[in-house]
């Protein structure tokens, strides 16, 4: 992939991120937004290129420029440093993840460790004096809450898990189309409808 194919995976990762989030997104996009970010991850990855923090950022800085930018109206500067600020806090994550994948697993495995990374983020935000957890993935459902009953008993951060889950399933499914593994494709289109639709 060319440097313009990475941006434009980035930009959409982004842009699918701000377009599911309450209160007028459209909620079921949250389980496919990280998909082009992870393609970004992979091949990164498989190429040794290197880039990924400033791509994770700019999807990051998308995702929370255009949901919290009405901070704007209470104080301008310190809409500025959130946004930079916690995308940039989330391209670290993101980096971390990346490289860890590599050096780990050599970078054909190892998706899951993403999901400790990021809910150890979360949960380390939610305790911290510069705590800003609006963006904490799991609140995308704050307007669907009858999708999420079972918060009684994981918090906010079961749905994080659910997320980024979904997600890593989304994108295996995407590959194994793309590679034309049918019946590996059909299996995770099985799992993906029964992750989206038993917790529901």
């Amino acid at each position: 992939m060319k440097k313009v194919h990475l941006l434009l995976l980035s930009l959409l990762s982004g842009l699918l991120l701000a377009a599911d989030w309450p209160l007028r997104g459209f909620t079921p996009l949250i389980f496919v937004a990280l998909v082009p970010l992870f393609f970004i991850q992979q091949h990164l990855g498989d190429t040794g290129k290197k880039g990924m923090f400033a791509y994770a950022w700019l999807t990051f800085l998308i995702w929370n420029g255009l949901t919290t930018w009405w901070i704007w109206n209470a104080t301008p500067s310190g809409a500025v440093m959130a946004i930079i600020l916690i995308s940039l806090f989330m391209a670290f994550v993101f980096q971390v993840f990346h490289l860890s994948k590599k050096w780990l697993f050599g970078n054909t495995q190892g998706f899951g460790i993403l999901v400790f990374y990021w809910i150890s983020w979360e949960y380390f935000n939610m305790h911290w004096d510069l705590s800003w957890t609006w963006l904490t993935l799991g609140n995308v459902f704050a307007s669907k809450h009858l999708w999420i009953q079972w918060y009684e008993y994981t918090g906010v951060l079961g749905g994080t898990l659910w997320i980024l889950v979904a997600n890593i399933v989304a994108y295996n499914i995407v590959r194994t189309i793309l590679s034309k593994q049918k019946r590996k494709a059909i299996t995770n289109g099985v799992l993906m409808m029964l992750l989206i639709g038993v917790p529901i």
